[in-house]
C-alpha cells in the first residue's frame, strides 16, 4: 500500500493533500514492514456537521455491519475517527482516518500501514501493528493549524507538523 492508494474518506467531493510524512524503507527490519505513512488532507467543501462522518464505514466490526466513528482527543484536538483493514494472501493495508474542523475547512489525517501479508518468508516476523501506528499517531499529536490571514480574509489554514527524530 502507498500513500498515494489511499482515498480521502470525506464525505463531499473537493478534498486535497496538503502534507505527507512517510517512514523510511527500513524502519523495521526483520518484519514484513512494507510501508507506513501519515497524511494531511483538507476540505473546504465540508461543512462541520459533515466533518464529523466519513464516506466509508469502518470495517472492523466482524460481522460486517459498520462501526460509528469514535470521538477522540489527539493532544488537544478533538476529532471523529475510523479504520480500514482489507488483506490478501501478498499484502495487508490498515488505514486510520481522523477528521477535525478548524478555520473554515474540515482536515483530515490519514495513518497508513502496508505488510507484505501472510506467509512472505520464513523467519519473518509480523510487524508489531501498534508500535507502527504509536509513531504516526505520535507525529499526529504535533500537527498543528495555523490560520492563513489574506487581504480576503481568512482562507482555509496550513497545517504544520513537527516531525522530530526519536
Amino acid at each position: 500500500m502507498s500513500m498515494n492508494e489511499v482515498p480521502m474518506n470525506f464525505v463531499q467531493p473537493g478534498g486535497v493533500t496538503v502534507a505527507t510524512v512517510a517512514l523510511p524503507d527500513g524502519s523495521y527490519p526483520g518484519t514484513d514492514f512494507a510501508s507506513a505513512f501519515f497524511n494531511v488532507n483538507v476540505n473546504g467543501s465540508v461543512s462541520e456537521q459533515e466533518c464529523a462522518h466519513f464516506a466509508f464505514v469502518d470495517t472492523r466490526n466482524a460481522d460486517g455491519e459498520p462501526v460509528d466513528a469514535e470521538k477522540v482527543k489527539i493532544g488537544s484536538t478533538d476529532m471523529e475517527t475510523t479504520s480500514d483493514f482489507s488483506a490478501s494472501a501478498l499484502k495487508q493495508a490498515e488505514t486510520q482516518y481522523y477528521h477535525s474542523y478548524e478555520n473554515g475547512a474540515c482536515y483530515e489525517y490519514v495513518l497508513g500501514l502496508g505488510t507484505a501479508g501472510y506467509g512472505t518468508k520464513d523467519g519473518v516476523e509480523s510487524v508489531n501493528r501498534d508500535e507502527v501506528f504509536a509513531k504516526l499517531e505520535k507525529i499526529l499529536a504535533t500537527v498543528k493549524i495555523n490560520p492563513v490571514e489574506t487581504e480576503h480574509g481568512a482562507e482555509p489554514a496550513i497545517a504544520t507538523i513537527a516531525a522530530g527524530k526519536e
